[in-house]
């Protein structure tokens, strides 16, 4: 299957769905999204709720009754419209945020009898954010690691209760002057961490103090990091 994760209003093949993520609370458990098909033939889909979590930066997802999404499987008319119901089925947790994903997966009609190639069924995921009863603010940790090949990476460690997207990171000298930069859009999960490779040419020499900037989904995070 083919997966795609795009922001915005996010698209798979004949049908898109607003909006792309999703938060839910306490004394909101309940949202809904809109999914329209945009070609001129019908398209069946078929909703799978799943837990996402990380491990080691890798995400990893598991079947989960945590969350009940109706209709569970619909056909989108050509050019029609459905409203999907997504609802929490336990409480937040009080102290970290949960994540999940809600997989939208496309279910192909059967092949006409002389068909001959290829069917792609295409799977699109809206991550959902369960929101603690008490947030904490922002708390990224950043760092520079040579990695036992020699490369140099930039990692993350998120200290909150709560996610954090990662949009951007750049790295330059005391004086301003550019060193590395790369947009990004991966997210950190609570307690959590992620690492990226440092990109560009002429990396100062083991010590150099280095200033990090990185553009988050909660703002402009910057920090002081040596290169080791």
């Amino acid at each position: 299957m083919a997966a795609l994760y795009v922001s915005g209003t996010a698209v798979a093949g004949s049908f898109s769905v607003d909006p792309v993520r999703l938060t839910l609370t306490a004394s909101a458990p309940i949202v809904a999204l809109v999914i329209r098909n945009s070609s001129d033939a019908p398209a069946l889909i078929q909703l799978e709720p799943t837990s996402w979590t990380q491990q080691d930066g890798v995400d990893r997802y598991e079947p989960t009754r945590d969350l009940i999404a109706t209709p569970p499987i619909f056909t989108l008319p050509p050019h029609g419209t459905q409203i999907v119901r997504l609802g929490l089925r336990r409480a937040p947790d009080p102290r970290i945020e949960l994540t999940y994903r809600l997989y939208l997966v496309e279910v192909p009609p059967p092949p006409p009898p002389d068909f001959v190639g290829m069917r792609v069924a295409l799977r699109l995921g809206v991550p959902i954010f369960v929101t603690p009863a008490a947030p904490s603010a922002q708390a990224l940790q950043w760092q520079l690691i040579k990695r036992p090949d020699g490369k140099l990476v930039i990692a993350a460690r998120n200290h909150s209760a709560l996610h954090d997207r990662i949009q951007s990171i750049s790295l330059s000298t005391s004086d301003g002057a550019p060193v590395s930069g790369q947009a990004i859009a991966d997210d950190v999960h609570a307690g959590q961490e992620r690492q990226w490779p440092v990109h560009g040419n002429g990396i100062p020499v083991s010590g150099t103090q280095l200033r990090l900037s990185a553009t988050t989904e909660r703002g402009v995070a910057g920090a002081d990091v040596v290169v080791p």
